[in-house]
């Protein structure tokens, strides 16, 4: 898989699944308002009907219709802001990984949380996009699904943390 560091704004990125993240309780961010609005405020509509309210591992998931470059939208909750650790962190990158596979999207795009340490994103898109696949037969009715390429949308200087 082929990472690589996007700068700029969430609803350019061209892809198959973009992904943002909430705190409990917190305010949406800009990315997450922006990717809204372009939307037509169905994110936020989706997210009220669902109680989303930031809780680990809550999510909300929309097609974007074409609305945005990206194919799909995942909102996930991260927790309190207080308890955010590395293995959260590995965890909400992981689940945005998983699920792009699941939709059989081979981009992946995850916006980089105010404060959150990108080598634990980055950590986390390759232990959600890995699979054990030793044992499995191949079958040609179904193909092997893999992430080829994923992106780390932020607006900090994070080359040279992803060097590490």
């Amino acid at each position: 898989m082929q990472l690589s560091v996007h700068a700029g704004d969430a609803t350019a990125f061209k892809g198959g699944m973009l992904v943002l993240g909430r705190f409990a309780g917190g305010e949406p961010s800009a990315a997450e308002q922006a990717v809204d609005q372009a939307l037509g405020g169905a994110l936020s509509k989706a997210a009220a009907r669902l109680l989303f309210k930031g809780k680990p591992r809550q999510k909300v998931v929309l097609d974007t219709l074409g609305k945005l470059p990206a194919e799909r939208v995942m909102l996930l909750g991260l927790g309190d802001a207080d308890g955010i650790t590395g293995a959260v962190i590995r965890d909400f990158a992981a689940l945005g990984a998983r699920e792009a596979k699941a939709a059989r999207l081979d981009d992946l795009g995850v916006v980089v949380p105010d404060g959150v340490d990108a080598t634990e994103i980055a950590l986390g898109v390759e232990l959600g996009a890995w699979a054990y696949t030793t044992l499995i037969t191949d079958d040609p009715d179904a193909p092997r699904f893999e992430l080829q390429r994923a992106s780390l949308i932020t607006t900090a200087d994070v080359d040279a943390a992803l060097k590490k």
